[in-house]
């Protein structure tokens, strides 16, 4: 089975929705460990948010995807899905698979927040804007705060009273979609 076979196998058996992985990327996915898969090298665990984040304040960052279920102790547990391509650059960390967490409630917060990822890269894809503007950053967290940038603004760091992940996406989504109007 190819990367792409099994990470979309572990999630689906999971009751996780698969999210949509950019083509170009989707054929340079691989294994990297159990319930790590990734285009790239996987240097930090993808549970340190912060070190992907800032990450994305570097110029010539190339296209990737990490799709990740990383955590520790019993609680601390989210789904990672990383994603750089063209001008879009999304970091999801929502919790899922804790010990205590609520299974249906988080599965149904995960799925809902990636299938938002889905339309933010879709509506990105169809409606590209120019180099120059910049990229538009999310990063979405249940855990440590979430952040919305719109292309040429600087990346704001994570803050506790920032929005929730589904409510940064939506205003992603919002802005992708004025922008076809």
């Amino acid at each position: 089975m190819t990367g792409i076979e099994i990470a979309r196998a572990t999630f689906t058996e999971s009751g996780l929705h698969f999210p949509a992985i950019p083509g170009p990327l989707a054929a340079r996915l691989e294994e990297k460990g159990a319930w790590l898969f990734s285009t790239r090298d996987v240097p930090v665990y993808p549970y340190f948010l912060a070190h992907y984040q800032e990450e994305l304040q570097r110029t010539g960052l190339q296209d990737y995807v990490i799709l990740a279920h990383s955590g520790h102790s019993f609680n601390s547990y989210a789904i990672q899905y990383y994603v750089v391509y063209g001008a879009v650059r999304i970091l999801l960390h929502h919790g899922w698979g804790g010990a205590y967490m609520d299974y249906e409630a988080t599965t149904l917060r995960a799925n809902e927040c990636l299938r938002r990822v889905d339309r933010i890269l879709a509506t990105a894809d169809a409606h590209p804007w120019s180099d120059s503007l910049g990229p538009l950053t999310v990063v979405a967290s249940d855990f440590y705060g979430s952040t919305y940038t719109l292309p040429g603004e600087p990346v704001p760091g994570l803050d506790d009273d920032k929005p929730g992940p589904d409510v940064a996406l939506e205003l992603a989504i919002s802005w992708l979609e004025a922008r076809q109007s």
